[in-house]
């Protein structure tokens, strides 16, 4: 994920998802949501931020210690990365991947590794898309 831009600098737009992802509508429809300007669309991480209010479990809790760890600024804006749309264009312009290595050099032993160093890059520069298009049924 964090390579897209680079791998895919000749087209404008590209839509990621996971493997585990299954579309209940045309995902054709992603590549024409208006991201209203933004480097790139994701849904909010509904589960990531159930478990950082709730801390009542094991892997609640390490949610919040991660949460914690990387500072992040609004925890109702963190992401899931399982399906992304990417503006190429933007995230070249805004230099996403070197941004992302520097932060992998920078922070060790994150909970959700890509997912999080995605987040703290994209952090402002997100459309959150609808929640049907990446939620656990």
């Amino acid at each position: 994920r964090i390579f897209i831009p680079e791998i895919f600098s000749n087209f404008k737009k590209v839509i990621y998802c996971d493997s585990d992802v299954i579309f209940k509508a045309d995902i054709s429809h992603l590549f024409f949501i208006d991201l209203n300007n933004k480097e790139i669309g994701a849904c909010r991480d509904i589960a990531a931020l159930y478990a950082y209010r709730k801390r009542e479990t094991v892997w609640q809790q390490n949610i919040r210690n991660n949460f914690d760890k990387i500072n992040f600024r609004s925890i109702s804006d963190y992401f899931n990365s399982g399906v992304i749309v990417f503006d190429i264009v933007k995230c070249i312009q805004m230099k996403t991947v070197s941004k992302c290595l520097t932060v992998i050099k920078n922070i060790d032993n994150l909970y959700f590794p890509d997912q999080d160093v995605l987040n703290i890059v994209f952090c402002g520069h997100v459309h959150f898309l609808p929640l049907e298009w990446n939620f656990l049924w």
